[in-house]
């Protein structure tokens, strides 16, 4: 009715949008895809009337993931980080963190940053802490490796110099290092 009134209102289609979210998450509805897309519609409305809308910006991001469309519910989210609202900036980062983390290969250092940004911002949840200690350290494990396979791959080119310089004797010690 709000929307009918004062069809300029941003706020309205913002409510709008988060009542109709809130209907799927309790299941109240049967066809929860298609009115996930109404409630981005409405969204987008309350982002058309209100550019610098952060919390519809927010709430679009989510309901974008719900759909599986990632790339839109990263760009929602990550715009909603340009409020001054904490506790709104510290949920795009601990949303952001799980998104990436789940959904995009390679881009464990953004989710690290996203969950490190949860936590400076007073973010207390225990599972979100604890990917972040898991993704840490699997970037030392992932660093450690790197590092690992560079120098045996420094040792086979020396093994293989010193076997083309007629020092087999020497080549070999040097592959049993490289293989070591």
């Amino acid at each position: 009715l709000a929307v009918q009134i004062h069809p300029d209102f941003a706020d309205a289609y913002h409510r709008r949008g988060c009542a109709r979210l809130k209907r799927v998450h309790a299941g109240q509805i049967s066809q929860e895809s298609r009115e996930i897309e109404t409630a981005v519609e409405d969204f987008t409305q309350a982002l058309r009337i209100l550019p610098i809308y952060h919390e519809a910006s927010f709430n679009r991001g989510l309901a974008y993931a719900a759909l599986g469309r990632y790339r839109e519910a990263a760009q929602d989210l990550q715009n909603s980080l340009q409020t001054k609202d904490v506790e709104l900036a510290r949920e795009a980062h601990a949303h952001l963190g799980q998104g990436i983390e789940e959904k995009f290969e390679g881009m464990q250092g953004q989710a690290i940053r996203h969950y490190e940004k949860y936590s400076e911002l007073g973010g207390k949840d225990a599972l979100i802490h604890d990917r972040l200690s898991k993704l840490k350290a699997g970037e030392v494990e992932s660093t450690r490796r790197i590092a690992l396979e560079a120098e045996a791959t420094a040792l086979l080119v020396q093994a293989m110099k010193e076997a083309e310089a007629g020092d087999k004797a020497r080549a070999l010690v040097t592959l049993e290092k490289a293989i070591a």
